[in-house]
């Protein structure tokens, strides 16, 4: 196969909040994650201060540290570092990869190795793993009403895609062609947090490039720890609803968006009264922050921005 004339084969994308031990166990898997590739990493550092990279960089080829002040979504500062690469080309494909995270050896050069192999394919997902080795989705399905519903009634029930059938790839660990973000554009920033790698797998499959997922490339996810080291469990479940609804205001038009927070609405008000029941029938030895958190997101209207947009400066009410 002839490869796009290009600098890097790869460039590794990482958006830091500070955590440091985090991020320097990701960053310490790249080099044997990369065998046989020429690559580099952007950091992109969203801590409240900044924080000191260079002992993490030490080992790294041609590392770039990007400040990005001010608080932002994941979308916007993960475009720091892929606008420009679509503008200049310099690599053939980026990895746009979480700090929580660690690649086993070879699965990046495996990754790149299933796209040059296909040259229809989009993006590319790793096979993910949790802390303890137990297996995570790789794909997951459309978003749909009814599957949005059911998910808001029963957050822990297996809403997941088979990895040979349709649907979007998991974000934490996603290679993709710079041609075809060329083609669709990079990150929505509109999506402060969850639903940008939906947005973007869907925005590539209407463009005609595949969505695939390799199995032999793997990964651990440690899943999800920036969101519940946060200290606002509340503002990010906020953050899910206003997400969807502009993703399905995007997609699917706004009588769509509106009849999911709808339906959402009601699926948490059955679930916070099914919890207060077995609560009074002392069924449950749960605690009142629960239900009261679930009350809480049945009143929040998603056709306004969050607290954390508006404190990023995302005022505008809807899209």
């Amino acid at each position: 196969m002839v490869r796009d004339a290009a600098p890097f084969d790869v460039e590794i994308s990482i958006v830091t909040l500070g955590a440091l031990g985090r991020l320097g166990a990701c960053i310490s898997s790249l080099p044997d994650a990369c065998v046989g590739l020429t690559w580099r990493l952007t950091v992109i550092d969203n801590s409240v201060n900044g924080v000191d990279l260079a002992g993490l960089l030490e080992t790294v080829p041609a590392p770039e540290v990007i400040r990005s002040e001010g608080r932002r979504g994941f979308a916007a500062n993960q475009n720091l570092a892929l606008s420009p690469l679509v503008r200049t080309r310099r690599a053939r494909y980026v990895l746009i990869l979480n700090d929580d995270t660690e690649l086993d050896p070879h699965s990046i050069g495996a990754l790149v190795g299933y796209a040059d192999g296909r040259p229809n394919v989009g993006a590319v997902a790793p096979l993910i793993r949790d802390t303890s080795g137990r297996p995570e989705p790789s794909r997951f399905p459309w978003p749909t009403l009814r599957q949005q519903t059911l998910q808001s009634l029963a957050p822990r029930a297996n809403f997941t895609a088979d990895h040979q059938a349709e649907g979007w790839l998991h974000g934490a660990c996603l290679l993709v062609r710079v041609s075809a973000l060329r083609d669709v554009g990079v990150f929505d920033p509109a999506f402060f947090l969850f639903f940008e790698d939906t947005d973007l797998c869907l925005r590539l499959q209407d463009a005609g490039w595949e969505l695939q997922v390799c199995e032999c490339a793997s990964i651990v996810h440690h899943g999800h720890k920036t969101v519940s080291e946060s200290g606002v469990i509340e503002e990010m479940e906020k953050q899910v609803l206003r997400s969807r609804f502009l993703f399905f205001s995007k997609h699917y038009g706004r009588t769509s968006a509106r009849a999911v927070t709808e339906l959402v609405r009601c699926a948490l008000m059955l679930r916070t009264t099914k919890m207060v029941l077995e609560a009074s029938l002392g069924g449950r030895a749960a605690a009142l922050a629960d239900p009261r958190t679930l009350w809480a997101l049945t009143r929040f209207r998603p056709s306004k921005p969050t607290n954390l947009e508006t404190d990023a400066g995302l005022s505008s009410p809807q899209r």
